[in-house]
């Protein structure tokens, strides 16, 4: 008997989808599918792992950390973003 055909994601695909599997959003079968490709990719394997430890790091961070200038641009971007969406 054959051995079912694995389905196939790109590393650009697994960027896409890194978000929702770090969140444990996907449905099975993606994350399956999405875990296969990590084990066998070392650009995505450094990809994840970066992505998670800066999750974690941010996580630590606290508003009185971060520089007042940088509070003052992302701000900036975000009343900019919200601006456009209500267009």
């Amino acid at each position: 008997m054959a051995e079912p055909a694995r389905a196939t994601i790109t590393c650009e695909q697994v960027t896409a989808l890194l978000i929702d599997y770090v969140a444990g959003d996907l449905d099975p079968t993606t994350s399956l599918v999405l875990e296969q490709h990590v084990q066998n990719c070392p650009d995505c394997i450094a990809f994840l792992r970066t992505y998670r430890e800066s999750i974690r790091l941010t996580r630590t961070l606290r508003y009185e950390d971060i520089p007042g200038e940088l509070q003052d641009r992302v701000h900036a971007v975000l009343r900019q973003k919200l601006t456009d969406e209500s267009r």
